[in-house]
Parts: C-alpha cells; sequence; structure tokens
C-alpha cells in the first residue's frame, strides 16, 4: 500500500468516514507511476454522498409504482434512511444516469439489439417527462433490477444491493451508477 483516500459518505443516521486503500505500480518516488488503484468498498460511489444502497431503493420504487412521482418517492427514500436531504432531482439523476449505463453496456455486448426509441430519453417539448413518457423506462430499469437480483425478488433491495452491485461490476469492470 502506497497511500489511502479518504471519503465521507452519509450512511442515513451518522455521516462515516471511509478510509480506502491506495496503490500504485512502477516508482513510487513520484515521478513514474504505471497505475494507480484505490480499493472501493462495494457499498460507496465515487462523488455520491449515499451509499448504493440507498439510490437502489429509490429507483427501485420509482420503477416498481409508475403512479408515483419522484417527490413522493424521494419523500419514502428520506424517511426509510433517515435522511436530511434526499430530493426528488436525485431521483431523477440517479434514475437518468442508472438508464443510460444500462443502455451503454447493453450496446456493447455481442448481441444487442439497437435502443428502443419508446426507452430513450427525451425532451418533450422542453416539458418535464409525464408518467405516460416514463412508464417504458421504468418498466425496462424494473426488470434490470428483477434481472440483476437474480429473481430472487426485489422487496428486499438492500438485502440485494450488493448482488447486483458483484453483478454488474464482474460483468461490465465499472462502477453501477
Amino acid at each position: 500500500m502506497t497511500g489511502e483516500r479518504r471519503y465521507r459518505i452519509d450512511m442515513g443516521r451518522s455521516e462515516r468516514e471511509i478510509v480506502c486503500p491506495e496503490y500504485t505500480t512502477g516508482e513510487t518516488d513520484g515521478t513514474a507511476v504505471d497505475n494507480a488503484y484505490i480499493v472501493l468498498p462495494w457499498y460507496f460511489l465515487h462523488r455520491r454522498k449515499y451509499p448504493v444502497q440507498i439510490y437502489i431503493f429509490a429507483i427501485n420504487l420509482y420503477s416498481k409504482n409508475p403512479k408515483i412521482g419522484q417527490r413522493a418517492v424521494a419523500a419514502a427514500t428520506r424517511k426509510e434512511f433517515g435522511l436530511s436531504g434526499f430530493s426528488h432531482s436525485t431521483v431523477c439523476r440517479t434514475f437518468k444516469t442508472l438508464g443510460l449505463s444500462v443502455s451503454k453496456a447493453a450496446e456493447m455486448t455481442p448481441t444487442a439489439q439497437p435502443a428502443d426509441k419508446n426507452n430513450a430519453i427525451q425532451d418533450k417539448q422542453g416539458r418535464f417527462p409525464s408518467v405516460t413518457d416514463t412508464a417504458s423506462r421504468r418498466a425496462a430499469m424494473s426488470e434490470f433490477i428483477r434481472d440483476m437480483a437474480g429473481g430472487s425478488g426485489t422487496d428486499d433491495i438492500l438485502g440485494i444491493s450488493r448482488t447486483i452491485v458483484s453483478k454488474w461490476y464482474d460483468k461490465h469492470r465499472r462502477l453501477l451508477i
């Protein structure tokens, strides 16, 4: 180990500091480093305030309930985890980011089908998307979470978050969100 990185993460009712070891290959005198590696815990998302379980919980709740809006999902997520600042815009950004990540990964697989135009993120005349506009994306995201969970159901989303993150990383060698 040649160093460490420290990150703060909001775990709901408490804030924690995570210390991640950093390893480098090559010279360590600061002149030539071949590669630097930081070992991250499975639940950590770089540049994100909360652990991955919270984001997956919110996306799953939003995807499984087509009549519920992002503000209601954010409120339910805050209540579930005792958070003070999880907002509807966080749900929106995370849903969009994960959707793009899944689409990009699907395009990179050899048997990938062309992207469905109905599932693409579209600007509807400069307005926010309606429930109807997001229905196909919600269904696709719900199916993605269910498939990544290994068919074990999504009622215990916190329990299967590690499975989802691990399967994603093993398959794509990149972070989920």
